[in-house]
């Protein structure tokens, strides 16, 4: 069942009128409660013929407003709906991410997550084209979507670590740049033989994927040499909270009011998709998103938490979920820059791709930098920086 909001608020140039209306429309039965209001008592006929009289000029005015953002969002909607039958109807049957791993070519994944070549090993990069027999190098292509913390997740590991790759931005809306139709979430990587890239095979033959974030991570631990810490309990602990709790806060935080989604349409979309129609109707997708989904599935998690909801104020709010981040880089020793200690571990890491999406937020960003966390911020990006200096 398709629900449609429409809101209408606003304050009568008189002072002494407010008039406030809802429609709610199901879209499978048609039925609908529409128009609420409140009027003050008038003064006097004249004052009340006066405010009749405006009230239609107003209304009419109200009710094309209503008409167009209406016909936007329902014309968005129905081309959507349109795509995904066409789609549906075309496409092959969708795997999950087990079976869309199994899928893949054992041996040449384990050749490509080798230590000893591209793009694992920076070292041997002057070394191609000589005679060595650590194996052949090869690219990786991480596809990804705007926005995605579980994308973002993958991609700082990557940045950090100084591994090059190419990256695929998907269409937000129609899914294109999916390398196989078969499976259509993301994060994916690709990794590919680089002596193979010129021939004529085709992708499939020529290369190995490994898709969702968790595999992922978890398969380029290996040759990054960060597996163990995938074991460790009280790293296990903080990815579970972040990726549980506070992934689900931060998109909460940042689109439940339409201003905050307004601003943060930018940052999760292609340009191509930033003109003011596909902005003002995301950013009504993204609030209601928040809303009537996220929102009423992140407090019936009940994920364990020191911090209540609270979305009236999203800056306290993310502020608290914050302290929360910044108790545990001191529960091992209180002088620890990081949760990792004197260097970053997969947590730091996960925790400031995932708090990106605040940082481009020009009304939440300030939260990144005070306290506690904003001295762990600042220490994490002078890290990433150090890391792209030593690249160069």
């Amino acid at each position: 069942m398709m629900l449609f909001f429409f809101f209408s608020f606003f304050l009568d140039r008189s002072p002494h009128r407010v008039c406030v209306c809802v429609c709610v429309c199901d879209e499978q039965s048609g039925r609908g409660v529409v128009g609420v209001k409140k009027w003050t008592r008038c003064n006097s006929d004249r004052e009340k013929r006066e405010r009749e009289a405006e009230t239609m000029r107003w209304g009419s005015r109200r009710a094309g407003f209503a008409l167009v953002g209406g016909g936007a969002l329902g014309g968005a909607v129905l081309w959507y709906a349109i795509c995904r039958k066409t789609a549906g109807n075309t496409s092959p049957q969708q795997l999950s991410a087990e079976e869309f791993n199994a899928l893949q070519n054992k041996a040449l994944l384990t050749e490509a997550l080798g230590t000893s070549h591209l793009p694992w090993n920076q070292s041997l990069r002057w070394k191609r084209g000589s005679n060595r027999h650590d194996g052949r190098d090869f690219s990786l292509t991480l596809y990804r979507l705007l926005g995605c913390p579980h994308c973002a997740k993958v991609e700082w590991v990557l940045r950090y670590y100084s591994v090059p790759f190419a990256l695929v931005d998907v269409d937000t809306l129609s899914g294109a740049g999916i390398p196989d139709p078969r499976y259509r979430l993301v994060p994916q990587i690709r990794l590919e033989p680089i002596d193979d890239n010129s021939t004529n095979k085709m992708p499939d033959s020529t290369g190995a994927y490994v898709v969702d974030s968790q595999r992922i991570i978890s398969a380029i631990s290996i040759p990054l040499g960060f597996a163990e810490q995938l074991q460790d309990p009280r790293v296990l602990e903080t990815r579970r909270w972040i990726a549980d709790r506070f992934q689900a806060v931060s998109f909460v935080a940042t689109n439940f009011t339409w201003s905050n989604a307004f601003a943060s349409y930018p940052y999760v979309t292609p340009p191509r998709y930033h003109n003011i129609v596909f902005r003002v109707v995301g950013a009504s997708a993204l609030c209601i998103l928040s809303r009537y989904k996220i929102l009423p599935r992140l407090a019936a998690k009940g994920t364990d938490s020191t911090v209540g909801i609270s979305v009236k104020d999203p800056a306290a709010w993310l502020e608290g979920e914050l302290a929360t981040f910044t108790a545990r880089l001191q529960s091992q020793h209180s002088s620890q820059r990081f949760h990792g200690g004197k260097e970053p571990d997969i947590a730091d890491l996960e925790m400031y791709a995932v708090t990106r999406v605040v940082e481009a937020h020009p009304n939440l960003r300030h939260v990144l930098h005070q306290g506690a966390f904003g001295e762990w911020n600042t220490a994490m990006h002078a890290e990433v920086q150090k890391r792209k200096q030593l690249k160069a």
